[in-house]
């Protein structure tokens, strides 16, 4: 039987569903990228019969990967940007086969792997992540959400990537204005996320609360909350290899007035401080990261004896 080709879907962009045939290859190419609207289309399988009729594809003949923004855990999946929930079940009877379902974030660590990454310092010495060697790493995304996930690399050099929703965690405030600021951004729910916090933007309504506090300080104490959340998740990870930074806000949060308050989280004293000082950051600037993720961890399990786990 022939090897199928490899259909990379992507539920987490803004302009619709993409979908990407890709050749089987240790080296994947991505090929042309479709898009579906999700507009008028009350389910997720319109989408996919939608997708087969306009390129001329049958999706039994193609083995496929879903890359989603959000948990991709148990039988019932929720795609959040179009309010849909579906199966595995369903898929497996759409496609035929078993139907592999990543996170966005673990998505980008595999891509952070691949030649369309580049790799710059923020902290540390190393210049690029090591994933050959045995230890372990966090991918974090900061944009209009956090996201989060951990690579994993054991002693026999298998790679793991696991999904996180780390940026759910709720905010604690250290301070009367922290509280105030905290307050003002939960929003609908009961307690503030991290992820509430981190994307608050300099311009925020939250900030007419403190009108003295100049864009610097604003800035400041970004970069403070985000080198808190940092090391908490450093810690909680165990990631002491290294964590990559990507996103939109990623850079701005490292950078600038936010780089000073940033980097005096890790000098403070605290458990495992060696440990933390001596863990390297980085930013990545990544090229269509879902598609070429989905791709590479599709190259790399099918070159392995049986897949162990999903990601």
């Amino acid at each position: 039987m022939d090897q199928r080709n490899w259909l990379i879907i992507d539920t987490s962009a803004s302009e619709g569903i993409r979908f990407s045939e890709v050749v089987p290859a240790a080296r994947p190419v991505l090929g042309p990228v479709h898009v579906v609207s999700p507009e008028g289309k009350p389910t997720f399988t319109d989408v996919l019969q939608t997708y087969a009729r306009e390129a001329g594809k049958d999706l039994t003949k193609l083995e496929p990967l879903l890359v989603i923004a959000g948990a991709a855990s148990g039988e019932m999946i929720s795609l959040s940007r179009a309010n849909w929930t579906i199966t595995r079940s369903g898929l497996t009877s759409l496609f035929g086969t078993k139907v592999r379902v990543i996170n966005d974030v673990v998505a980008m660590a595999w891509a952070a792997q691949a030649s369309t990454s580049r790799a710059a310092t923020v902290r540390g010495t190393k210049p690029a992540p090591d994933f050959k060697s045995p230890g372990r790493m966090s991918m974090l995304f900061v944009g209009d959400g956090v996201g989060a996930s951990i690579v994993d690399v054991d002693r026999d050099g298998y790679q793991r990537v696991m999904e996180t929703e780390a940026g759910h965690g709720d905010f604690a405030p250290q301070s009367e204005r922290e509280l105030k600021l905290a307050e003002l951004r939960r929003g609908e729910f009961t307690q503030t996320s991290w992820e509430r916090m981190l994307t608050t933007d300099r311009n925020d309504e939250c900030w007419k609360a403190f009108p003295e506090m100049r864009d610097m300080e604003r800035d400041r104490m970004l970069g403070e909350w985000f080198g808190r959340f940092l090391a908490n998740l450093i810690h909680i990870h165990g990631s002491w290899s290294g964590v990559m930074l990507t996103g939109p806000r990623a850079s701005q949060l490292t950078t600038g007035s936010a780089k000073i308050a940033f980097e005096g989280i890790f000098t403070k004293r605290r458990q495992f401080q060696r440990l933390l000082l001596q863990t390297p950051v980085w930013t990545l600037s990544q090229t269509d990261a879902v598609m070429h993720g989905g791709a590479a961890l599709m190259a790399v399990r099918a070159a392995q004896e049986g897949p162990r786990i999903a990601a």
